[in-house]
């Protein structure tokens, strides 16, 4: 990825959020990305309504994925930031899901049987996949990494605060205060530029990874998704 929004680091997009041509060429580029993925993998696949199997499980939880991607970036368009938290953890619990589905073992498979009787298999049954497979570090990990995006859909206190900006009196203020949108949080909205490029991308290799696609292919389309010529840094990092 030429535009250096994809693999920003969330913290320095908050020091320097005036990334504006930056972000607006990732946000095309980004949709373009997910509308050719998503429009590969409906053409490509076909199930039957009654049909119970790990493979028609992953494509339908790899589709909410790219479907939650897309929303993503359409609420970053308009400058709101409130949905994409809570659309990422969605994207994390698709994902993981299907990476739990897609071992296909007698422990998985009877986990999709539960899926499909309408059951909710919970996100720890992933990460004791992960313990199993890949050891205590990475459970931690993926832990972790879960626990801090759940902060979002339990509405604490810093997930909040990140719709206020402060005035240099420290009082807080209500990004929609006015409806010029003059108080976004630009720091808000550049952080979540930077944390969706990283989720794109695992969207992207994961649907490699579940065999739905050819890596070849998936490069193609997304070496096509990017525009020819990279907006450059405008401010130096701090």
């Amino acid at each position: 990825m030429k535009n250096f929004i994809w693999d920003r680091n969330p913290q320095e997009a908050m020091d320097n959020p005036y990334e504006y041509e930056a972000q607006e060429q990732f946000r095309n580029e980004a949709e373009k990305l997910i509308k050719d993925l998503r429009k590969y993998l409906i053409s490509e696949f076909s199930f039957k309504l009654n049909e119970k199997s790990s493979d028609k499980a992953i494509f339908m939880l790899t589709i909410n994925s790219l479907d939650s991607a897309y929303e993503i970036v359409q609420s970053l368009k308009n400058q709101s930031h409130r949905v994409t938290a809570h659309l990422l953890r969605t994207i994390d619990e698709s994902i993981d899901l299907g990476v739990f589905f897609n071992s296909k073992t007698e422990k998985s498979e009877r986990k999709v049987e539960k899926w499909f009787n309408n059951e909710i298999i919970p996100h720890r049954e992933y990460r004791d996949y992960i313990k199993q497979v890949q050891g205590i570090d990475k459970f931690e990990k993926e832990r972790g990494n879960y626990m801090e995006i759940s902060k979002f859909s339990h509405n604490s206190y810093k997930t909040l605060l990140y719709s206020y900006i402060k005035r240099s009196d420290e009082t807080m203020v209500h990004g929609s205060m006015y409806e010029s949108g003059i108080l976004i949080p630009i720091k808000t909205i550049a952080m979540y530029h930077a944390i969706s490029g990283f989720y794109f991308q695992k969207i992207a290799f994961k649907i490699v990874e579940f065999k739905l696609i050819e890596l070849d292919k998936m490069l193609k389309i997304m070496v096509d998704s990017q525009e020819e010529n990279a907006v450059e840094r405008k401010f130096e990092m701090r």
